[in-house]
């Protein structure tokens, strides 16, 4: 005898978060990551609208920041009344690449799922196409998608510009 187990689940996305990830990225010539409320609500996991960056350093390859900047990161959420625990949504951007995951970023989302669970991670190229991940009891799913049908606004780009400023420490477009 052999049990079944469905491991079946709903993804809801936010289009204005991935619009405002992909804006980010598309504004930066070097990797940037953040972190994203996921919800979970039953068997369905919920990005919302909240993504935020950290202070953080960046390269063409590589992403960095530090214990502090998230520490830093989380006590604004808090001082905001919002609760850090369910940013479970890492994700990261590779500029003028394909959205793949490198083995850095394995070896992250492996850590990541130890410590969250759910455990999201998402790759961003500057074109909007993504790579997603969910880790869920121990369980991996991963997909594409293409890039959104609307290409990004003058005022989004605009606005992620003015944003990754004060928080990270690296050239932008």
């Amino acid at each position: 005898m052999t049990d079944d187990f469905d491991f079946s689940f709903r993804f809801h996305v936010s289009s204005v978060a991935v619009r405002k990830i992909w804006a980010w990225a598309a504004a930066s010539e070097v990797e940037i990551s953040g972190l994203g409320e996921v919800l979970v609500e039953g068997n369905a996991l919920r990005l919302t609208e909240r993504v935020v960056l950290p202070a953080q350093r960046g390269s063409p390859g590589s992403t960095q920041t530090t214990h502090q900047a998230l520490l830093a990161l989380t006590d604004a959420l808090l001082a905001q009344g919002i609760d850090p625990c369910p940013f479970r949504l890492w994700f990261h951007s590779h500029p003028q690449m394909s959205a793949f995951f490198s083995g850095t970023d394995e070896t992250t989302i492996q850590d990541l799922s130890r410590l969250w669970s759910p455990c999201v991670a998402v790759v961003i190229n500057d074109l909007g196409e993504t790579t997603w991940r969910v880790v869920w009891n121990g369980i991996s799913t991963e997909w594409a998608c293409e890039p959104p049908s609307l290409a990004l606004t003058p005022k989004e780009r605009r606005d992620a510009a003015q944003t990754l400023t004060p928080v990270t420490k690296f050239r932008h477009r």
